[in-house]
């Protein structure tokens, strides 16, 4: 199995160009830790089952991630302050998006999650500070602490009939000016909307 190890290039700032290896199995922790000039598209290639925590975090030049279906193992913070991202395909069998996955990610404008994700991971979206427009599918049960913190001009989001609890902080300081919860909603965290100063109108469940 080929696999590019820990910290392998780790703050290589030379790094322009990155064409990974169609063999490739794995993508270790911080592997491409602050290439800060990585540009254009990350393509990685199908095959690939494993990316490690932090693996492309700090790179700050590229727009554009392809992750495949193959990808079964997520680290936590993947791309954290990946600050030029726009484009992103995720797995179309995604359960989880996980913990700071795009944390600081603050170009990227919207954002569809497909059908099969559940879980909203802490701190997911945490930081984009871009983000006008996400779609949460009927699959999601949970949105975990601190999701959209600081998501600043995050100004409408639908939180659909499914969604059983919503975390700690996990809508604070963003830009909603209003929201609904579901009668499905048993949960709400402390300060999941705290500091949201646009916020008008919020609709409660009966329950």
């Amino acid at each position: 199995a080929d696999c590019i190890p820990n910290d392998a290039l780790r703050g290589k700032n030379t790094l322009m160009r990155l064409v990974l290896p169609d063999r490739l199995t794995g993508i270790a922790s911080a592997a491409f830790y602050e290439c800060k000039n990585l540009t254009g598209s990350l393509i990685i290639p199908e095959g690939v089952i494993e990316i490690g925590d932090n693996a492309f975090m700090a790179c700050n030049s590229f727009t554009k991630v392809s992750i495949p279906d193959s990808v079964v193992t997520f680290g936590d913070g993947i791309f954290v302050g990946c600050e030029g991202l726009t484009d992103i395909e995720l797995p179309d069998d995604l359960n989880i998006v996980p913990a700071y996955m795009f944390n600081g990610c603050r170009s990227m404008k919207s954002i569809a999650l497909k059908d099969s994700v559940t879980i909203i991971g802490k701190g997911a979206f945490s930081g984009c500070v871009g983000l006008t427009s996400i779609t949460i599918p009927n699959s999601v049960t949970s949105i975990e602490e601190e999701a959209f913190h600081s998501c600043y001009n995050l100004t409408g989001v639908v939180i659909p009939d499914g969604v059983k609890s919503i975390g700690e902080y996990a809508f604070a300081a963003s830009g909603l000016t209003s929201i609904t919860i579901p009668d499905s909603v048993s949960i709400v965290g402390t300060g999941a909307f705290q500091s949201c100063h646009s916020l008008k109108s919020a609709i409660l469940s009966k329950g």
